[in-house]
C-alpha cells in the first residue's frame, strides 16, 4: 500500500473508531421505549440454526457448556 493511501486509511478508521467510542449526544423531548421481546417465544429455528453453525473445538461459552454438546442434543434435550 502506498504511503499516502496508508495514511488516508487510517485517518479514515481514526475518524470512524473517534465518532463510534465517543458519540455526540443532544437532548431531546422524544422518549424512546425500547421493546423487548421477552414476552415473545423462540421459535425452534431460532434456535437450531445459530447451533447448526458452531464450531467444534472451541472454548465454552459463559455458560461453561461446550460446542459439541450442543450440537449433539436432539429437540427433546433443547426443549
Amino acid at each position: 500500500m502506498a504511503p499516502c493511501v496508508a495514511v488516508r486509511f487510517l485517518g479514515r478508521w481514526r475518524e470512524h473508531f473517534t465518532a463510534f467510542l465517543n458519540p455526540i449526544t443532544t437532548a431531546s423531548s422524544d422518549t424512546h421505549e425500547v421493546h423487548l421481546m421477552k414476552d415473545i417465544p423462540i421459535t425452534a429455528a431460532e434456535m437450531f440454526l445459530p447451533i447448526k453453525i458452531l464450531k467444534a473445538g472451541k472454548a465454552a461459552g459463559c455458560g461453561e457448556i461446550q460446542p459439541e454438546v450442543l450440537k449433539n442434543l436432539n429437540r427433546e434435550g433443547l426443549g
